[in-house]
């Protein structure tokens, strides 16, 4: 039998995370039904300061079967934590799964540029990069509240932009500490 999650048990709503890594163990990682319980699990991690590469993998290879469902937000989150984890080549794997288009995109560039900084030794000019331009070190994330997102964290801000609900997570910070240990 399959083996599925719903959305209304994972762990940022108040679920177990155990459940979501059993996901990952089966054939339905590649399911794009998951794909909503997988990006909020990123969120999760992005606002808890903890790291999953394995989840990472999943969201970008399911943008890769379920293009029109990519969400750039999603993915510069996921760049940016894989860059925490340098000398790692996470933030390549991570890359790696983007198409060209993608990888151009003008939010996602910037991030390769930090990334190219780092992996070359440029840290003065990467944290100079960093002060001069410290929204690269923020996502958005859609919030969606039929799939039972957390719209009270506490390093949250909410903001309305047009029709589309945002919530703001600052990880300047958060980014600038993971970077330097």
């Amino acid at each position: 039998a399959p083996y599925k999650v719903n959305m209304a048990t994972t762990s940022a709503t108040g679920g177990d995370v155990s459940s979501i890594k059993r996901l990952f163990r089966t054939i339905n990682r590649y399911d794009p039904g998951n794909l909503g319980v997988f990006v909020n699990y990123v969120r999760e991690t992005t606002e808890k300061g903890t790291y999953d590469l394995e989840a990472y993998l999943a969201v970008l290879k399911l943008y890769q079967f379920k293009q029109a469902k990519f969400d750039v937000e999603t993915t510069r989150a996921i760049l940016l934590k894989a860059m925490t984890a340098m000398p790692s080549n996470d933030f390549s794997l991570c890359l790696g799964l983007l198409s060209t288009a993608q990888q151009d995109h003008a939010q996602i560039q910037p991030l390769v540029y930090m990334a190219d900084l780092l992996e070359t030794c440029m840290f003065p000019e990467f944290w100079s990069y960093i002060e001069e331009n410290p929204q690269l070190t923020e996502v958005k994330f859609l919030v969606n509240n039929a799939e039972g997102g957390d719209e009270g964290a506490a390093e949250t801000e909410a903001t309305e932009d047009g029709d589309a609900k945002h919530k703001t997570t600052t990880q300047v910070a958060k980014f600038k500490e993971s970077i330097r240990t």
